[in-house]
């Protein structure tokens, strides 16, 4: 890395975005435009909570059950609830600072760890009815602890007026 790319503002973003296969059925959701809009303009840190927390790839579909406040990640088909390997997780990474030095978080839309608004929140396993959207919890914990930093997913970031948008908020925060 050269010393120019060395001072660029670190922003975290879901590995998936990068075009890296750890969604849950071993795909990716690779964001070209974005990604093409902020090259030498940031560096990225590429964040996967559910492989970094032990998962596999690719692994069983999961989502948010029960409380709207403080659900429950459970698995589709199964039913086994993985909230507490999750939290464990979680909880050692907002300990080990790895994440204070970010400028910027770009989160994946609807994901059960990663979605900053629009996750649904079902009654039971077999996704009853849904309960409330809300956020995931890797983005409910992030945005809790580094309220500072400006979060986006990739669904606000259609237009280059949205992404410059974004990266005015980077920079103040950098």
């Amino acid at each position: 890395m050269d010393s120019e790319s060395f001072n660029l503002p670190l922003v975290g973003i879901s590995a998936c975005l990068l075009g890296q296969r750890v969604r849950y059925d071993g795909g990716h959701k690779l964001q070209s435009k974005i990604l093409k809009y902020f090259h030498h303009k940031v560096r990225w840190v590429a964040i996967c909570p559910e492989t970094e927390c032990g998962m596999d790839t690719p692994r069983e579909p999961m989502h948010l059950q029960d409380d709207g406040d403080n659900p429950s990640l459970v698995a589709c088909d199964t039913g086994r609830d993985l909230t507490w390997v999750f939290k464990k997780w979680l909880c050692a990474k907002l300990k080990d600072h790895s994440l204070e030095n970010l400028s910027g978080m770009l989160l994946k839309s609807k994901s059960p760890s990663c979605a900053i608004h629009d996750v649904p929140v079902y009654t039971d396993v077999n996704e009853g009815t849904v309960l409330v959207r809300g956020a995931g919890l890797f983005a409910r914990a992030f945005m809790k602890e580094y309220q500072h930093v400006p979060v986006v997913d990739e669904t606000e970031l259609d237009t280059v007026e949205a992404m410059d948008e974004f990266y005015g908020r980077i920079l103040e925060c950098s």
